[in-house]
């Protein structure tokens, strides 16, 4: 089945999770970020073509937020399902799009270093409030553990979460950014201890609440050592 959103087509199939509330607000804060930081660069900076800065999409699924970042940057999408791999080819082929997009759990097979803005909305709800509908929402599922990879998150949703935040910092340029999509049921104020003891610096810029949970967008940064002067 193909879609139209946001401006591109979409190819969607029942193996891989399909844009919901979380990618829109995902999409929406970054179209709006991004905006944002290229309209206060040089005209060098926002043509992509001459500067090839570098994005990171993990768990990429249907690859409509690597087509945005794509707009801009020279993108490499991942994902663990390769369901979620060849559908993100497809519908970067679909809207003449270039990027490199191959099957990775997190960051396993992604080479340390280098990237500008990393993107990632990860499996985020907390395995205790899976209902057993919920938890056949996916097909494509894990041979090890049968754990539904696209919305099960583990204790308090923070297992994948927790992963990604252990080893971002390894990925990014000095200046680099990244936005990660959580959930009020994450235990946020315990999230932000976490990462300032991974060395990274966190804020808030965008929230949607819906019946049973906030979503939230976060920005990271890495937190630099102060260079004092001699």
């Amino acid at each position: 089945m193909t879609v139209d959103m946001y401006g591109y087509h979409l190819e969607l199939n029942d193996s891989v999770y399909a844009p919901s509330e979380d990618t829109f607000l995902l999409f929406e804060t970054l179209k709006e970020e991004l905006g944002e930081s290229l309209s206060e660069c040089s005209v060098e900076y926002k043509n992509y073509e001459k500067v090839k800065s570098k994005a990171l999409e993990l768990g990429c699924g249907t690859g409509l937020i690597s087509l945005l970042l794509a707009e801009y940057f020279d993108v490499t999408a991942v994902d663990i399902n390769p369901s979620a791999v060849k559908l993100t080819q497809m519908n970067a082929r679909l809207n003449n799009m270039k990027m490199e997009v191959f099957q990775s759990d997190l960051f396993d097979q992604v080479p340390c270093g280098g990237k500008d803005i990393i993107v990632f909305n990860p499996p985020y709800v907390p395995i205790e409030s899976l209902s057993d509908t919920q938890q056949d929402i996916t097909v494509y599922k894990r041979s090890d553990d049968k754990k539904d990879i696209d919305i099960d998150g583990g204790i308090k949703g923070r297992e994948i979460i927790d992963r990604f935040l252990a080893h971002v910092n390894n990925h990014l340029t000095d200046n680099g950014v990244f936005y990660l999509l959580v959930s009020s049921n994450n235990d946020i104020d315990d999230l932000f201890r976490f990462s300032s003891s991974k060395n990274l610096d966190l804020s808030i810029i965008s929230k949607r609440a819906l019946f049973f949970e906030v979503l939230y967008v976060i920005k990271g940064t890495k937190c630099l050592p102060i260079r004092r002067e001699l």
